[in-house]
């Protein structure tokens, strides 16, 4: 009787070679290179920073390559200080609410055209610094920001501001070099601590008598503008510099 071939049922298997880049984890499921994490993030990570701040031609390569900033940063939930600035970064993922430990956020130097508004959800938030940037416009949430006292949005595009009411910490506001039209509604008594307002090179044509209630105001800076007539009730901010 000839030999019985031998069998291929269960429990015999042909071994398969991966790819070493398979095996690495470099490979995706779908066959396409998994993205790693940034070094500079993984750096921040693994030390258990606090301070995150990115830019450098390096950086910008990543940014316009994976259009936008690395996923894994939005879980280094201890940051309190994230700095992203002069590259090509258009916007920012509404993922930034997980870092609720921010106080500084400066964005500077870059080409948002637009802000999402999940930055609202960052209550421990001191400084939002979005200046040099191409924003039209502004998410209300901004104005949920309990603790902000430094608010720089100056040489964008935006033609209004969000109601600031409810910063009751705010101390510095720069909206210089945009394309306000009106003086920004901060005519309230409770931006009591509201010290210097920047509101140069716009396209503002009166001040608003509210603007007296502002017992803390120093510096208002409104060089550049069409504005012909200063309200008198301004005497009442006793603190202003001529």
């Amino acid at each position: 009787m000839a030999p019985r071939s031998p069998s291929r049922g269960i429990g015999h298997f042909r071994p398969v070679c991966l790819p070493a880049a398979a095996k690495s984890g470099l490979i995706g499921q779908a066959g396409t290179p998994a993205v790693s994490m940034w070094p500079e993030v993984k750096k921040v990570k693994d030390e258990n920073r606090y301070e995150l701040v990115l830019m450098g031609e390096d950086v910008n390569q990543k940014i316009d390559k994976e259009e936008g900033l690395d996923p894994d940063l939005y879980e280094l939930t201890q940051l309190n200080f994230l700095r992203v600035s002069k590259s090509p970064l258009t916007s920012i993922s509404e993922d930034i609410s997980h870092l609720t430990n921010l106080t500084n956020l400066v964005l500077d130097g870059n080409k948002l055209d637009s802000l999402s508004g999940a930055v609202g959800k960052l209550d421990k938030l001191k400084v939002l610094d979005l200046s040099r940037n191409s924003l039209v416009t502004l998410p209300e949430e901004i104005g949920q920001l309990t603790r902000l006292t430094t608010l720089n949005v100056s040489i964008n595009k935006l033609t209004s501001l969000p109601c600031l009411k409810n910063c009751i910490h705010l101390a510095l506001l720069d909206a210089r070099e945009n394309c306000l039209t009106e003086f920004p509604d901060v005519g309230h008594e409770s931006l009591a601590l509201l010290a210097d307002i920047k509101f140069a090179r716009n396209n503002i044509s009166e001040i608003p008598v509210s603007v007296q209630v502002l017992p803390s105001l120093k510096h208002l800076d409104l060089e550049g503008n069409s504005i012909k007539v200063v309200p008198g009730e301004l005497i009442d901010c006793v603190k202003l510099k001529g």
